[in-house]
């Protein structure tokens, strides 16, 4: 058939072959645009009672002018072969395109929209597709849906469970899940209960068939398999239909699942309704109302939940550490200040300076604490002998819960107390005859315990340092 002419059609070379007839490539010399044209085989061709079918549906698909619909151009004659003149789209099949983990709930949303939309407007013209499948899905390179073989699967006659595994249908593309011939209809892993069973079908057999194809679109898998056709049927009539996984909305799990119904009467009516209702989901994909995944299962996700419990952790570290702030606060203001203004009062300077000095840590700017810390901090004179040693000052009488004494250093006698700094050491350390003072002292700048003379005797300071006691 290559480079033999149609009428005015010259065929260019061959898409396909199935058990029905043979699609090829051709040109229409007259206009000049490709076309495809499907011709019907011999063993069809022979049968009067299939060619007036063949024609009958070819002039009903004909009569549907859809975006989404393929575009019948011509039936015409010629050479005594019979042949069908259609749009010729040239871009892979929906199979083709299907990845086995399956596609994402926003690329797979749209094309559903448009494939159930061409299907609402043959099911309103009275015609019911019977086939299906991605295999008779074919997307343009703008992505635009075109579905074929609308009403043609109704001229197959193989016996289920048949060896022949040819596509008869007017795909462009090669399949591997073909059209069975016979009183049962359609593609085996694709057919509605009713189908399977051999009985009276409508626009309702569609919709399941449009469910097991969008449950593919979405999981990459279809949701009825078995080793054999027979067992698939089976599993068709039998089995329910199993949920999407967790990870889809539970708005798309629920179109799928209402098209899968076992019973009729329970599914979408026509092709119509369920193309409304992918429709508003994708209008809530878009507006972000609707989430394309499932939190629950993004956590659930590696690269999710490990900063996800990242987060959490901090954000209870950090709840946690503004209660702790929080407390805190409350105490220097109510506790502390208060306090160290008693203690004050009672000349016991030592004690009232811990609490101001721990409060002014938490509430530096507080007007209570700004009006008591000039008196808690004053700085005492001292006399040294030789002058200019620095002093270590403590309270006999001080002593903190676990057993240790609170002490001042003083860096010189002409600084204030307000500039030294405040550690807790051991008692037996504070001993005035051990030296060098112990390492909890912070802030001393004596030569005596610089790198590398930390070791030397008390005796050897002793002109340098002096210590003195405050009961």
């Amino acid at each position: 058939m290559i480079g033999r002419q149609l009428s005015h059609y010259e065929v260019v070379e061959k898409l396909g072959e199935g058990g029905m007839g043979v699609v090829y490539k051709a040109r229409d010399t007259e206009l000049g645009r490709l076309v495809a044209i499907k011709l019907l085989s011999g063993q069809a061709a022979a049968d009067p009672e299939r060619r007036r079918r063949f024609l009958q549906e070819a002039r009903a698909a004909s009569s549907l002018n859809h975006p989404n619909i393929i575009t019948i151009y011509e039936i015409g004659h010629a050479d005594g072969l019979d042949f069908i003149v259609m749009e010729y789209v040239d871009g892979p099949s929906l199979k083709a395109v299907i990845p086995p983990q399956g596609m994402p709930v926003k690329e797979a949303v749209p094309l559903a929209v448009q494939i159930a939309a061409a299907l609402g407007k043959a099911h309103e013209a009275g015609i019911i597709h019977r086939d299906v499948k991605p295999a008779n899905i074919l997307l343009t390179s703008t992505h635009t849906v075109k579905v074929v073989d609308f009403g043609l699967a109704k001229l197959a006659v193989a016996a289920v469970g048949s060896s022949d595994d040819k596509t008869p249908t007017l795909s462009m593309q090669s399949a591997s899940q073909q059209t069975r011939e016979g009183v049962i209809l359609g593609t085996v892993a694709y057919m509605s209960p009713e189908q399977a069973e051999g009985k009276p079908i409508d626009a309702r057999s569609d919709v399941f068939s449009f469910g097991v194809l969008l449950y593919e679109m979405l999981a990459g898998r279809r949701p009825f398999q078995g080793e054999s056709d027979l067992s698939t049927l089976m599993a068709i009539v039998r089995d329910p239909a199993p949920p999407l996984p967790d990870e889809f909305p539970a708005e798309i799990a629920g179109i799928v699942r209402r098209a899968l119904e076992k019973k009729r009467e329970a599914r979408y009516g026509s092709g119509a309704e369920i193309a409304r209702e992918l429709t508003a989901l994708q209008q809530g994909l878009s507006s972000g109302s609707v989430r394309p995944v499932r939190l629950a299962a993004q956590v659930k996700r590696p690269q999710v939940a490990v900063p996800a419990v990242v987060l959490v952790l901090a954000l209870v570290a950090g709840a946690a550490w503004l209660v702790r702030r929080q407390v805190r606060v409350r105490w220097a203001r109510q506790t502390a200040i208060p306090e160290a203004a008693r203690l004050l009062a009672q000349g016991k300077a030592f004690e009232a300076f811990d609490l101001a000095a721990a409060a002014r840590t938490l509430v530096p700017d507080d007007p209570q604490l700004a009006k008591l810390w000039p008196e808690v901090s004053a700085a005492p004179d001292f006399t040294t002998d030789p002058p200019g040693a620095d002093v270590y000052l403590r309270s006999t009488t001080g002593r903190s819960r676990r057993g240790v004494t609170r002490a001042s250093h003083l860096c010189a006698a002409s600084r204030c107390l307000e500039a030294s700094c405040w550690s807790r050491f051991p008692k037996p350390a504070m001993n005035p005859r051990s030296w060098p003072p112990p390492p909890g002292i912070r802030g001393l700048r004596s030569s005596c315990i610089r790198r590398g003379r930390r070791r030397k005797a008390w005796s050897t300071c002793r002109p340098r340092r002096a210590w003195a006691s405050t009961s």
